[in-house]
């Protein structure tokens, strides 16, 4: 469970009498988090609002023999793991940024924690931090702000008050679930943040139990993608044929079956073209049996582990919690129904 932290800035000259509030609040998603600005005072006033100027640090508690007591564990806190988002602007000098809020009205965007941290970062919050939150502009001094160039309030004639970056308070980040228990028959992938959607991916099968035989076509995979403002169901068209018997493959415990595949050519159209996280799924849908051909092979439905793809990309999109309305980019025609490859389900949940 994740903490609000309370973000205070200075009343806006003119605009505002009370300060705003910022928060960042847990929800049912492990990662994602909800960054909101409330003007909790009886006037207008205006708030930067960017979700990239979020700034993350990780801090994991390691165990050690202690030198005073050998054998007996201590804690020993390591340095800090630092995260942040791409492209984030060192100043808020953007005017697209801003936002005016009316008294009692909150402007609320989605944060997921895994597009600030990757690499080693992203272990590391998956093992489980705690979670220290800046918002705002470390590198501007508080002078600049002072003078007018940094704070994350602006008054009403233009200038900006109040100091350009405030620390929030620690949270803490549980740790990833548990895998769950593989059947007899498993799909692998790689992580996807080091592919890229517009290259090949290669979902692998292994048997876990005894040998099987198994047929693997383009068509009978298949991946299911949740995203920023939606989720995707990414297919090709199916086609029912008579595979000849060297089709099937034989697979078991020390080999395995790849595909290669490109995402692109599954998904719709644009189906990443908002910067975020997506959670691909890969699945397979095993339907031939081979007695067509004199042989048995395995048949079934099996679902691959959560593969995380990371998209950057210039543009800035407001992005509401999930379930929520709110303004945002329009949104793509595609959105709107489904195509050859798929749809999106608006305000889907896993």
């Amino acid at each position: 469970m994740v903490a609000g932290s309370v973000l205070a800035f200075a009343p806006a000259v003119a605009l505002a009498s009370q300060p705003a509030r910022v928060t960042l609040d847990s929800t049912a998603h492990p990662y994602e988090r909800v960054l909101a600005i409330t003007n909790g005072g009886d006037r207008p006033v205006d708030a930067y609002a960017d979700v990239r100027v979020l700034r993350l640090e990780l801090v994991v508690p390691e165990t050690q023999p202690a030198s005073t007591d050998v054998g007996r564990p201590s804690p020993r806190r390591v340095r800090p793991v630092r995260c942040a988002s791409p492209g984030a602007p060192r100043s808020p000098s953007s005017d697209d940024r801003w936002v005016r809020l009316l008294p009692g009205e909150t402007h609320r965007e989605m944060v997921d924690l895994r597009f600030y941290c990757t690499g080693r970062a992203r272990d590391v919050l998956e093992r489980g931090a705690t979670v220290l939150a800046r918002y705002g502009f470390p590198r501007l001094s508080r002078a600049a702000s002072r003078g007018g160039r940094g704070g994350l309030t602006r008054a009403e004639d233009g200038s900006h008050v109040g100091p350009p970056v405030i620390d929030l308070p620690a949270s803490s980040q549980a740790p990833a679930p548990a895998p769950r228990a593989p059947g007899e028959v498993v799909v692998e992938m790689p992580d996807l943040a080091r592919v890229g959607f517009a290259a090949a991916v290669r979902p692998r099968v292994r048997v876990l139990g005894p040998r099987r035989r198994i047929l693997l076509r383009p068509d009978l995979w298949s991946f299911a993608v949740r995203g920023p403002l939606g989720a995707v169901e990414c297919a090709i068209a199916r086609d029912i044929v008579s595979p000849r018997r060297e089709r099937y493959r034989m697979t078991g415990r020390r080999g395995q079956s790849e595909a290669r595949l490109t995402l692109r050519e599954y998904c719709p159209p644009r189906t990443f073209e908002v910067p975020g996280i997506y959670e691909v799924t890969p699945r397979l849908d095993a339907i031939y049996d081979g007695h067509d051909r004199d042989t048995h092979a395995w048949t079934g439905t099996v679902l691959g582990d959560v593969v995380v793809l990371r998209v950057v990309g210039r543009g800035y999109v407001v992005v509401p919690p999930r379930g929520e309305s709110g303004p945002r980019a329009p949104r793509p025609a595609w959105m709107s129904g489904s195509s050859d490859g798929g749809g999106l389900r608006d305000g889907a949940t896993p």
